[in-house]
């Protein structure tokens, strides 16, 4: 298997082409990997899955010392699918094939690129000072850049509001108020229509949402657990809690997550 310098210099290849590569740490404390990523002159975005819930979701085994390395695709459409570690190049190759900008970077000027990036990766609240001050640029090229960002945002923001707008006409409690707190998080520094804000304050009144609330924070407490427990009957204990949520709210989002979780580190399907 490469190593640190081997995989950056594959990636590096790629620079410029329709792909992000993202490292996944599963089981360790923010710092260690804070630390881990220092040392090895890593800069890829890299999730701190501390308590091992993403590994979960994506269906993988338990990532250990025996099971260290492994590769995923996610495609433009959330479809995920197998890499190869071994083939880190190949796998990548394969990754843009069909891959493409949403928006052309070669269109936007050098100094909106980060701008650009955090646009076409959907980091809008972290783009949106930037796309305000460009948006007053007197550099025509640089206003235009903008605009054609922004354009895209806003075209983002208004898939969304349907969605939200949509589940809420049909009475799907839970789904409207997850879109609309999407919405609220992900456009934040945008001009957010005023219903947003009104009808996740309603939603929050609707007895199966405040079920779902409810249920999450439960499994929060129980990831946190389970992520700090350092023997094995802390761990035990911890695994029973997200057992305790399937029991006690079984149709809820977090018995789901909780299953996956579950699942993924026993190897055996809860009941």
């Amino acid at each position: 298997m490469a190593k640190w310098p081997e995989i950056l210099a594959v990636a590096s290849k790629f620079q410029g082409k329709p792909i992000a590569f993202i490292g996944v740490s599963s089981g360790l404390p923010r710092k260690s990997v804070a630390s881990y990523l220092r040392q090895n002159r890593i800069t890829w975005p890299t999730i701190v899955d501390t308590d091992r819930s993403f590994e979960a979701r994506c269906g993988l085994r338990e990532i250990s010392l025996n099971n260290i390395w492994q590769v995923r695709i996610v495609t433009a459409d959330g479809q995920m699918r197998p890499g190869n570690p071994s083939a880190l190049e190949t796998s990548a190759e394969r990754a843009v094939v069909d891959a493409k900008w949403n928006i052309d970077p070669a269109e936007i000027p050098k100094a909106l690129q980060p701008t650009w990036a955090s646009v076409e990766f959907g980091d809008y609240a972290t783009a949106a000072p930037s796309l305000k001050r460009y948006l007053k640029s007197r550099k025509p090229e640089d206003k235009a850049a903008a605009e054609t960002l922004n354009a895209y945002v806003m075209k983002q923001l208004d898939e969304q509001l349907l969605l939200a707008s949509t589940a809420l006409a049909d009475e799907r409690s839970w789904d409207a108020y997850q879109a609309y707190n999407s919405v609220q998080i992900g456009f934040r520094g945008f001009e957010i229509p005023k219903e947003v804000s009104e009808n996740i304050k309603t939603l929050r009144s609707d007895d199966a949402v405040k079920i779902e609330l409810a249920a999450l924070k439960r499994l929060r407490a129980a990831r946190r657990a389970f992520a700090s427990a350092k023997s094995p009957s802390a761990r035990e204990r911890s695994l029973k809690s997200f057992q305790r949520i399937i029991d006690d709210l079984p149709e809820t989002e977090a018995a789901a997550q909780a299953k996956l979780l579950l699942e993924g580190v026993s190897g055996t399907v809860t009941p």
